[in-house]
């Protein structure tokens, strides 16, 4: 007999539902597979590049001709920028200001840390090629009262406040890229070999830029500065985020914090545009870098410190004739692995082909602009997404998701690969990659469509099989938490919709409610 209560009521509800809910209804399928959308979260952007969260949920954007928006929590976009340097920068094809960090103790200590490409040297020369030779820069600076206006009184140039003294551009792309905070509290700091894409180039090419008030004739090596442990180019660096020099644990330290080679983390890279951490995998972090490629071959590597990646002697899983043939004036392919340049030469996790899927790593799938994007660490998405690495294609706009378990401790390369998911096509020319800190939930910058976009599960919770189905196999779930106490059954609190610690008829109705909006 039923003597009216929550409890009765609900019992007899789930009765009368048994027989019916079989049928179960689809909860709407978005653009990225069921029970995910893709949704805009701010735009109005002048090529966004860049981003990055501050703790309180605002959204700092780089525009790459050299401003810095903000974006409030609640998603209204600021007509003041933060910073506006674009006297200072040089956008010119891949350059401009492209990565931002903000110190780990932010806002305890109000540091934000950004590198950009310099504009030329005044009065420098242009040449024939009408691509002036350039550098770049490692800055820092405060925000003022309001938080939202940089106080350029605060402003440190870290690297480049003199030419000879930046990160070697001297052709359109290959430039800085990602810069980002270790939880040891160093400071990665990505740079490419600033050489031609177009050829070989093994120096010789870019006489203006190996004069003053630019580098030093020593670095007139083209595409081996990656291969130059003491070449500010083509390389991962980790220093002191105070002082810019090298830490005595890198694994070229020389005992001299103010040497190139003693800031070298990784080397052998291309243009290592997007590199990502890897949370709780080691002190300092695992880095996860997509090099882009030049003639066939993306890859993805992955750096624990002291590796070296083989550009440009080795691109993507193979040789490179047409640099193994090349005679630089130092620093040559000939030279890997001797007491000089002693980094192991390390195979990419993933390589993609460009034109031919069959012959890629993970087989089938194709690629033409490797992006390093996030590893996403929340809780909203299904739990096979959790721990696993986002990472993404600029040219062809795909998003792919890796389980790092599956690569190994120490990567080799596979025939087949390591299994990927193609997560979403038609992603609109991805940049750079972040996830909330509130929400976990991943968020990209879309070059294509000048704006931010952020992934989104939005099955309802009462979907606990996370199949993007509010079905019979999620009823049986609600119906063993009926009358329960939540402080006993936490797994029964996604059914918990009023939040009262108790299963009850009113989660019933909300249940019912899900079901229908499938």
């Amino acid at each position: 007999m039923c003597d009216g209560t929550n409890r009765c009521r609900l019992a007899i509800a789930l009765l009368t539902l048994v027989t019916s809910i079989s049928g179960a209804l689809r909860v709407h399928a978005a653009v990225l597979p069921p029970g995910f959308e893709l949704q805009s979260y701010v735009s109005g952007f002048d090529e966004p590049v860049g981003m990055a969260f501050a703790p309180d949920g605002r959204l700092f954007i780089l525009e790459k001709a050299g401003r810095v928006r903000v974006v409030t929590a609640n998603r209204v976009l600021l007509p003041t920028p933060f910073l506006d340097i674009s006297a200072e920068v040089n956008f010119l094809i891949d350059r401009g200001l492209v990565g931002i960090a903000f110190h780990p103790d932010f806002p305890d200590t109000p540091w934000i840390y950004f590198v950009h490409v310099a504009a030329p040297p005044p009065g420098s020369p242009i040449p024939p090629s009408g691509i002036p030779p350039t550098y770049g820069r490692l800055l820092r600076v405060q925000p003022d009262v309001t938080g939202n206006v940089a106080d350029l009184t605060t402003l440190e140039i870290l690297i480049g406040e003199v030419p000879s003294q930046g990160f070697i551009h001297c052709y359109t792309t290959h430039t800085v890229g990602t810069i980002a905070f270790a939880n040891d509290g160093s400071l990665f700091v990505g740079m490419g070999e600033g050489a031609h894409w177009e050829e070989t180039d093994p120096g010789g090419m870019d006489p203006i830029c190996f004069s003053p008030p630019l580098f030093d004739p020593e670095y007139d090596i083209g595409a081996f500065r990656s291969q130059d442990l003491d070449a500010p180019a083509g390389k991962i660096w980790r220093i002191d985020p105070e002082t810019a020099g090298g830490l005595p644990d890198n694994p070229y330290w020389t005992g001299n914090a103010d040497d190139h080679r003693s800031k070298v983390w990784a080397s052998g890279l291309r243009n290592p545009f997007r590199f990502t951490l890897q949370p709780g995998s080691q002190t300092p972090e695992t880095i996860w870098t997509g090099d882009v490629g030049q003639s066939k071959w993306e890859e993805f590597d992955v750096a624990h410190g002291g590796e070296n990646f083989g550009w440009p002697c080795y691109e993507g899983p193979v040789a490179f004739d047409n640099y193994l043939n090349a005679t630089p004036a130092h620093s040559g392919c000939d030279t890997l692995q001797t007491p000089d340049n002693p980094g192991p030469v390390t195979p990419p996790i993933m390589s993609f082909h460009h034109t031919q899927s069959h012959q890629s790593s993970p087989v089938g799938h194709l690629a033409r602009a490797a992006i390093a994007g996030v590893f996403y660490t929340g809780e909203r998405y299904p739990p096979r997404y959790r721990g696993r690495f986002l990472f993404a294609d600029y040219v062809t706009s795909w998003i792919g998701v890796l389980d790092p378990a599956d690569i190994g401790e120490a990567p080799a390369p596979v025939a087949a690969g390591p299994p990927i998911e193609v997560f979403v096509t038609g992603a609109g020319r991805p940049t750079a990659f972040t996830t909330h800190p509130q929400t976990g939930d991943v968020y990209y910058t879309s070059l294509q469509q000048n704006k931010v976009n952020r992934i989104v599960w939005v099955s309802p919770p009462q979907d606990v099989d996370f199949d993007a189905d509010v079905d019979l196999i999620d009823f049986r779930a609600f119906q063993s938490c009926a009358a329960a106490d939540i402080t006993a059954r936490p797994d029964c609190r996604p059914f918990d919709a009023n939040a009262d610690n108790d299963v009850d008829v009113f989660d019933f109705n909300t249940f019912i409610d899900a079901v229908n909006d499938g």
